[in-house]
């Protein structure tokens, strides 16, 4: 039962992250039309003040959970792949393999309390995501031994899975248009190709096929 939901969870949070996305590229978009400020301009942008503990000077409060979340995912994800390295070498009850998914759990719960902090659309999907997995890997026993190799590699899927969202959201957040300027560059027909399908997607894959039809039209990929 708590695989299946799971996977609905997932299933959920991945086509949220796509809208954010176009919704993103929107103002990407919107902010690529603006006329740049001349010099002297009345308008200037407010700087913030340096926090202590942030990687670089100016880093957003977004920006600087967000790294966060990368690093506890990626933990996480190296620490599964240790943990299924162990189970298949031996079994799923070897001691080893029981370390390594506590310390995934332990990334989960730092992940958890990283992402309850802001309120942001992909971050608390993100949340979300990280809470089901970590309810998963309990109800599987997998900390103590219980898990079979299948549940075992169905964690080590939903761990990627959740690093995946993570950099997607990562980047959204960080630069919303680089995939669409990574195809289109300075080609205004390619960019409002995308603009357009932008308004009719409704799922990740039918975005994604979008991205290969400009890429083909507009790249000759």
């Amino acid at each position: 039962m708590r695989e299946l939901s799971l996977r609905k969870v997932a299933k959920k949070v991945l086509p949220d992250l796509v809208d954010f996305t176009v919704d993103a590229l929107g103002k990407a978009l919107n902010h690529r039309r603006r006329e740049p400020k001349e010099k002297g301009s009345e308008e200037t942008e407010e700087l913030e003040e340096p926090v202590e503990g942030r990687s670089f000077e100016g880093q957003t409060e977004i920006s600087y959970c967000l790294e966060c979340l990368l690093k506890h995912s990626q933990t996480a994800k190296v620490l599964m792949r240790e943990a299924l390295q162990r189970a298949e070498a031996g079994t799923p009850r070897v001691t080893g393999v029981q370390e390594k998914v506590r310390g995934v759990v332990e990334e989960l719960c730092g992940f958890e309390d990283d992402s309850d902090t802001l309120e942001n659309e992909g971050v608390t999907g993100l949340n979300t995501m990280a809470r089901e997995l970590r309810k998963y890997i309990y109800t599987s026993r997998a900390e103590i031994g219980g898990a079979s190799m299948e549940q075992l590699r169905e964690i080590k899927r939903m761990v990627d899975q959740l690093v995946d969202a993570s950099y997607m959201v990562a980047q959204v957040e960080e630069c919303a248009a680089c995939r669409v300027e990574d195809i289109c560059g300075g080609d205004a027909e390619c960019v409002e190709f995308l603009a357009e399908a932008s308004e009719k997607v409704k799922t990740r894959e039918e975005w994604e096929e979008f991205l290969e039809e400009a890429k083909k039209r507009y790249k000759g990929v």
